[in-house]
C-alpha cells in the first residue's frame, strides 16, 4: 500500500469486517459451538498452570489430547494479560479481519489494479463460509486462513519473500501438523510446472523442500506412535464411521453452489480460465494447485466438508479478482469507458450484497442457534448441584460443554483421535426404548447423570427417553425449555 488513499480504503474495509464480526459476537456472552469450549478450556488451563493439558481427566473419562496447543497458548497469554473479553471475542475478530489486508495484498500483486484490489478486499471481508465457521467460535481458522493467504502471497514472489515464506510455513505446520493441504498443493504445483515445461525457480525448489521436510519432521515428532499404531488411517483422525455423513459430505454441484454462492463461483472459474491465457501462468498454476488440493482432500474425506468449502471459497475469491481486472480492462477500450466507474461499481455492489446477505444469515444463526442461555443455565446448575467427580453422558457435540462449563467428566466428545469408539453405544442409549439396554450402557461407562437436550433430540431423532419414565431408576432433577437432566439411581 504505497499511498494514503489505498491505506485508508483498506483500513475502512478492515474495520467493516472487524465490526461485523464483533457486532454479532458481542450480542451474547457465551460462544456458539461446542468446539469453542474445548479451546476455552485448554487456553484457560494454560493461563492458570503455564503448561498445556496433555491428559484430560474429564474427556472420555480420561483421554490424551494430541494437540500442539500453539493456538491455546496465544489465547491463554492474551487472556492473562488483556482479559477474557479481548482473548475470546476481540482477538478472533481481529485475526479474522486480517484476511481483508492479506487478500488485498494478493489482489494488488496479481492484477496491479487498485480498483480490482479493492474489489478483492470487499469480497474477503464477507466470505459466508468463513463467517459461518469462525464467528463467535474461538476457531483456529481465524488464524489459519490469514496465514494461508500470507503463504500464497509469499509464494507469488518467493525470491524476495523467502523469509516470510519460511516463517509462515513454520506457523502453519506448528498450528496444524496433520494439515496436508499445502503439501499436496505444492506437489501438484511442481507437477504442473514440469508438465508444461516451465522453469522452476531455485527459491521455489528450496521453499518446497523446506516445507515438506518440516511437515514430515513435525508429524514424526508429534504423531510417531499414532502412525505406528494406526498407519495411514491416522489421517482420518479416528472419526467414528457413523459420523462420516456429518463431517464428510458427498461433493455435488448444488451443494457447492449452496455453500459458496453462484456469483463467486462464476467469477472464480472465469478468472481461472482467463489466467490460463496469460503469459505468466505460474501464478494461476499455484491457485489451481491449491483448489485441486482442496477437491482431492474432500474426495478422500481428509478434511471436513464445511472446511473444504470454506477453503474453496477463499481460493475462488482470489481468482474472481482476475475476472474483475479483465472486465475493468475491457470496459476501458469500449465506448462505455467514461461510465466504467459506475458500471464496475454496480457489479461490485451486486457481488458484495450477494455475499453480505448470506453472511448476515450465517452470523445470526450462529448467535441465535449456538449454545443458548437455557443450556448454560442447565450446565451451570449441573456444575453447582452435583458431585465434582460425576460422570455425565451427553451427545457427542455437547461433550466439551459438560467438561468445560459443568466441570464434569463426559463420556464422549469430539476428540476422537486417541479415544475408543463409543459413538454407537451413546447413540443407542438415546434411541433405545429398552430399560435393560440403557442400563447396560450406563453401567459400562459408570454414568451418574444423563443430559438430554434439544440438540440431542435433533441429532438422534428422538423426542423422549421412554425408559427414563421408570422413576425407580431415573430421577428428573432439572428441567427447563431445552434441557432435562436425569440422575441415574439404579
Amino acid at each position: 500500500m504505497k499511498n494514503k488513499k489505498e491505506l485508508i480504503v483498506v483500513l475502512v474495509i478492515f474495520l467493516l469486517s472487524f465490526g461485523f464480526n464483533l457486532f454479532f459476537s458481542l450480542q451474547i456472552p457465551q460462544y456458539s459451538s461446542d468446539e469453542a469450549y474445548f479451546n476455552l478450556q485448554h487456553s484457560e488451563y494454560i493461563k492458570e498452570n503455564f503448561n498445556p493439558m496433555v491428559y484430560d481427566t474429564q474427556s472420555y473419562g480420561g483421554n490424551f489430547i494430541l494437540n500442539t496447543h500453539v493456538w491455546h497458548y496465544l489465547l491463554g497469554i492474551m487472556s492473562f494479560s488483556l482479559g477474557t473479553l479481548f482473548a475470546y471475542k476481540i482477538l478472533p475478530a481481529l485475526l479474522a479481519a486480517l484476511i481483508v489486508v492479506f487478500g488485498y495484498m494478493i489482489a494488488k500483486q496479481i492484477t496491479k489494479s487498485e480498483m480490482a484490489a479493492f474489489f478483492g478486499a470487499f469480497i474477503f471481508a464477507f466470505i459466508p463460509n468463513f463467517i459461518n465457521l469462525t464467528i463467535n467460535q474461538i476457531s483456529l481458522q481465524v488464524m489459519f486462513v490469514p496465514l494461508m493467504l500470507l503463504f500464497i502471497y509469499s509464494l507469488l514472489n518467493i525470491q524476495k519473500r523467502m523469509g516470510l515464506f519460511l516463517i509462515v510455513s513454520l506457523l502453519i505446520i506448528v498450528l496444524e501438523p496433520m494439515n496436508f493441504l499445502f503439501f499436496l498443493a505444492l506437489l501438484i504445483f511442481l507437477i504442473l510446472m514440469i508438465v508444461n515445461d516451465l522453469s522452476i525457480l531455485k527459491a521455489t525448489k528450496e521453499g518446497v523442500l523446506f516445507y515438506v521436510l518440516l511437515l514430515i519432521l513435525f508429524n514424526l515428532i508429534l504423531f510417531k506412535n499414532l502412525y505406528f499404531d494406526q498407519g495411514l488411517l491416522a489421517v482420518w483422525q479416528n472419526i467414528p464411521s457413523q459420523l462420516y455423513s456429518d463431517y464428510f459430505q458427498t461433493i455435488d454441484i448444488l451443494g457447492v453452489i449452496a455453500n459458496i454462492g453462484i456469483i463467486p463461483i462464476i467469477l472464480g472459474i472465469t478468472g481461472l480460465v482467463f489466467g490460463f491465457f496469460t503469459e505468466n501462468k505460474r501464478n494461476i498454476y499455484l491457485f489451481t494447485s491449491i483448489i485441486a488440493s482442496c477437491l482431492i482432500l474432500l474426495l478422500l474425506e481428509l478434511i471436513p466438508f464445511e472446511l473444504g468449502m470454506m477453503l474453496l471459497a477463499v481460493m475462488l475469491s482470489i481468482t474472481s479478482i482476475i475476472s474483475m481486472d479483465r472486465f475493468i480492462a475491457y470496459i476501458k477500450i469500449t465506448k462505455f469507458s467514461k461510465f466504467r466507474f459506475w458500471i464496475v461499481g454496480g457489479i461490485m455492489i451486486i457481488t458484495i450484497v450477494s455475499l453480505i446477505i448470506p453472511s448476515v444469515v450465517y452470523a445470526r444463526d450462529k448467535v441465535n442457534g449456538g449454545v443458548s442461555y437455557t443450556e448454560i443455565e442447565a450446565l451451570e446448575w449441573l456444575r453447582d448441584n452435583t458431585p465434582e467427580d460425576s460422570v455425565v453422558v451427553a451427545s457427542v457435540y455437547e461433550g466439551h460443554l459438560i467438561s468445560t462449563i459443568a466441570n464434569k467428566i463426559n463420556v464422549i466428545d469430539t476428540q476422537f483421535i486417541l479415544a475408543d469408539d463409543r459413538y454407537l453405544d451413546i447413540s443407542n442409549l438415546y434411541k433405545t426404548e429398552s430399560l435393560v439396554k440403557a442400563q447396560r450402557t450406563l453401567e459400562k461407562y459408570g454414568v451418574d447423570y444423563l443430559y438430554f437436550s434439544d440438540k440431542a433430540k435433533e441429532l438422534y431423532d428422538v423426542e423422549v427417553l421412554r425408559y427414563a419414565d421408570e422413576e425407580i431408576c431415573f430421577k428428573n432433577i432439572f428441567e427447563n425449555e431445552e434441557v432435562v437432566i436425569y440422575e441415574v439411581v439404579c
